[in-house]
């Protein structure tokens, strides 16, 4: 057979080449490729949508979906709906409920969830074929606003500090972009009143502390609240192997002999055994 030649024009030749990335650092975000479970972040989709797609890194998208969560739940009245379900006030939960705004909810909630477990799949066929082609870091880690380096970062710590002060965690792995999460947080937090049915609860008046409460706001509250820990760990799990890769390969380029013999010392040690 005759070889064949293939000749890539410059297109072609950028195209495989970001192909090949599979971290891009800059002064206020690491965005990072890896392999996750569809599943997951099908189900983080389903808690609320946009948040499996903060997770690979879709940001654009993803607050775009929560914005869109947030606007069509309120006017839909559904987290009300879903509270005095569990609580088993189904009348009140049908008052509760805007059919003009619940049709409008539906469909984004469903596609959230799909383009999520798609863009995962994706996602994990390019960090397998970046990993085996070569991968590529894109970085321009520092301008006049501010400096991001990798650099190992500890998983635990990042979680503690996100649970005694949602966002300082994503601030610590130098995730600033992220950070845009904390003024929502505070928003819902705030439109629940929890801190006053809280303190009601503390003196006793359990009919004034229900009262207060905001089921249409309080419900988002266990959703971003353990998303941010979540997240916050598996951002630093993935940039520390980022992190580690570029060691690697920093190593090899620079200290490894091009002429070592790998392949027989993998032979003699096979035999060995």
């Amino acid at each position: 057979m005759k070889n064949r030649m293939i000749f890539l024009n410059d297109n072609s030749s950028k195209f495989y080449k970001n192909q090949s990335v599979v971290a891009s650092v800059n002064p206020f975000v690491m965005n990072t490729i890896g392999i996750y479970h569809p599943g997951v972040i099908a189900w983080w989709s389903a808690a609320l949508p946009g948040f499996g797609h903060l997770i690979l890194g879709h940001y654009l998208i993803g607050f775009i979906l929560i914005t869109h969560e947030m606007i069509t739940n309120t006017l839909s009245g559904l987290n009300s709906a879903i509270v005095y379900s569990m609580i088993g006030d189904f009348e009140m939960a049908k008052q509760m409920l805007n059919k003009k705004w619940i049709i409008a909810y539906i469909c984004p909630y469903i596609f959230a969830i799909w383009d999520g477990y798609q863009r995962t799949i994706q996602l994990n066929n390019d960090y397998k074929i970046a990993m085996k082609r070569g991968y590529e870091i894109a970085s321009k880690d520092y301008s006049i606003f501010g400096l991001n380096r990798l650099s190992i970062k500890n998983p635990i710590l990042a979680v503690l500090w996100s649970i005694f002060a949602p966002g300082i965690g994503y601030v610590y792995i130098n995730q600033m972009l992220m950070i845009l999460l904390v003024p929502w947080f505070v928003m819902v937090f705030h439109l629940s009143h929890l801190l006053p049915a809280f303190h009601f609860t503390l003196e006793g008046d359990f009919l004034k502390a229900k009262q207060n409460i905001d089921p249409q706001w309080v419900l988002y509250l266990p959703s971003i609240y353990c998303f941010i820990w979540y997240d916050v760990f598996v951002q630093t799990l993935s940039n520390n192997k980022i992190y580690m890769l570029q060691q690697k390969r920093f190593l090899k380029k620079f200290y490894q002999n091009q002429h070592f013999p790998i392949s027989s010392i993998r032979g003699m040690k096979e035999k060995i055994k």
